[in-house]
């Protein structure tokens, strides 16, 4: 016979289902943040790029 310890109780969620969705939010959240530091990169970079446009057709 078999032992019913062995069985999730129902209603509780094992760590197995559980580390899907929370490996998903965390993928996207990481991929958020580096989609956002690009765009500041980005910025930075055009600007500097500007920056230095204007000074050398001043020289």
């Amino acid at each position: 016979m078999t032992d019913k310890s062995d069985y999730p109780k129902a209603g509780i969620p094992s760590a197995g289902d559980l580390a899907e969705p929370v490996a998903r939010a965390v993928r996207e959240e990481v991929r958020r943040e580096l989609r956002e530091q690009s765009g500041r990169r980005a910025v930075r970079l055009y600007g500097g790029a500007a920056a230095a446009g204007l000074y050398a057709g001043v020289r």
